[in-house]
């Protein structure tokens, strides 16, 4: 594992992001604050969050909400525990969805 640079100062005012990574809930302190993309492996249980800038990083083995916003086609809740990262990928085991994907619009 690689050591992680300092971490950004985070204001309460942050913009909203496509992916959003928070500690232990969607209530808790966010994480990845530049977070951009998300791929979810479900047959693995592994998640790749991907970054487009650093600051706030996670900690290995503690649980992660990880918030996806539509249109992304994973767009929903999931929860995992952070592993490892390289450059601009962070790695998620142990992933699982908290909400069931919407039906798809009939119309």
């Amino acid at each position: 594992m690689m050591a992680a640079p300092a971490s950004a100062a985070a204001g309460p005012d942050l913009p909203p992001r496509p992916v959003t990574v928070r500690l232990g809930g969607p209530d808790g302190p966010r994480a990845l604050l530049l977070a951009a993309d998300f791929d979810f492996e479900q047959d693995r249980g592994r998640a790749t969050v991907f970054v487009d800038g650093f600051g706030k990083f996670p900690r290995p083995g503690l649980w992660y909400w990880i918030g996806v916003a539509g249109p992304h086609p994973q767009a929903g809740a999931y929860l995992g525990r952070f592993q490892d990262w390289y450059n601009a990928c962070f790695y998620f085991v142990d992933v699982r969805r908290l909400d069931a994907p919407a039906a798809p619009d009939p119309n």
